[in-house]
C-alpha cells in the first residue's frame, strides 16, 4: 500500500499515462512530462545517449524547486510490443514501480519521479 500513498496515476487524453511522486506532483511538472518528446528539447537536459531508446540528465524547475533529473526513453522494438502494450504495464511503469519498491525496501536508490507511457493502439 505505500506505493499508493507516495505516487498517483493520471489519464490524459491521446493514450498519456503519468506515474507521478506525489512529492513533485505540480501542474508545471505534469505540463512537463505531458509532452515527453519535448524533454529532451530542452537547454537543460544535456543528452547522454542517442538512439532507439535514449537518455540524459539536467535539472527540471516544478515551482519554486529544482529537481536533478534523469531521462530515460523506451520505444517499442517491435509491433508485437505494441500489440502486447495494450494488456500489460510498459517498461517505464516497471521501472518506476520497481524504483519504489527498492526504497521502500531500504535499498539505496535514487528516488524515482515519474513514469509516461503513450499508447498509439488504432
Amino acid at each position: 500500500m505505500e506505493f499508493l500513498d507516495r505516487t498517483q496515476c493520471e489519464r490524459r487524453p491521446g493514450g498519456l499515462t503519468l506515474l507521478v511522486n506525489k512529492r513533485v506532483k505540480h501542474e508545471d511538472f505534469l505540463a512537463q512530462l505531458a509532452r515527453p518528446e519535448g524533454l529532451f528539447a530542452l537547454e537543460e537536459i544535456a543528452l547522454d545517449h542517442e538512439g532507439k531508446n535514449r537518455w540524459g540528465h539536467g535539472r527540471l524547475r516544478a515551482g519554486l524547486v529544482e529537481i536533478d533529473v534523469h531521462l530515460k526513453e523506451f520505444l517499442p522494438k517491435s509491433a508485437l510490443d505494441t500489440v502486447l502494450s495494450a494488456g500489460r504495464a510498459s517498461r517505464a511503469e516497471k521501472a518506476f514501480r520497481a524504483g519504489i519498491e527498492m526504497l521502500r525496501r531500504g535499498l539505496p536508490t535514487p528516488e524515482p519521479l515519474a513514469a509516461v507511457t503513450r499508447r498509439r493502439l488504432g
